[in-house]
């Protein structure tokens, strides 16, 4: 990323022509490469310093002794017993200096073209490149499968047996007095009157227990 971004020709493009009345140079959004402002610019400065120097508060264990004011009592002897180990820090610089001349040798000195490099080590750069597949696990199986998928399959069973249950369960009660209610019809004056009779029969004896 450094020599490709730092190094080599300028990959800014050409500036458009300005437009009449245009000043500024530039048209269409186009502007020249310039510094941040300094809301940006401070705290990266902050924090590339700090980023290059913290290290050395370490060499004579100052780190052990500022983590065990702030660390719980149980872990100081763990943390007084690692200290600062050299070998570490000489292999770490060592990897980052060797991954800057193996950068070096393929982008800027173009030695050895990067798509050998990348077919001889697959999978390994579709790994990096896919962050481990970490969003793949978190976003498609944790989130949308379980989750989501979960809270929807819930969905699915309580719209399939409670609400289409009720409504076909009230429709099936519907139909079936319906279909008893269909028997009195059998189309017989005589029945219909002695049904009446027996209406009136039975309205009249109700009034006479209510009020003898």
């Amino acid at each position: 990323m450094l020599i490709l971004t730092f190094g080599g020709d300028y990959k800014g493009g050409e500036a458009p022509e300005s437009a009449p009345g245009d000043a500024g140079g530039s048209i269409a959004g186009h502007s020249e490469p310039h510094e941040s402002p300094p809301v940006m610019l401070v705290p990266l400065a902050v924090l590339a310093v700090m980023a290059a120097v913290a290290g050395f508060a370490n060499i004579d264990d100052g780190l052990t002794t500022l983590l065990t004011g702030w660390l719980p009592r149980e872990t100081h002897e763990l943390v007084t017993e690692s200290g600062f180990k050299w070998w570490i820090a000489i292999a770490s610089v060592a990897a980052g200096l060797a991954g800057l001349g193996v950068a070096w040798v393929v982008y800027g000195l173009r030695a050895v073209q990067s798509d050998r490099v990348r077919a001889f080590l697959e999978p390994l750069p579709e790994i990096l490149e896919n962050k481990y597949y970490l969003d793949a696990l978190y976003e498609d199986v944790i989130v949308k499968r379980g989750i989501l998928g979960g809270v929807a399959f819930g969905l699915s069973l309580w719209d399939r047996y409670a609400v289409d249950g009720f409504v076909n369960g009230a429709a099936a009660v519907t139909g079936w007095l319906s279909e008893k209610a269909r028997l009195a019809q059998a189309g017989q004056a005589q029945l219909y009157a002695t049904v009446v009779v027996l209406g009136v029969v039975g309205a009249i004896a109700g009034i006479l227990v209510v009020n003898p």
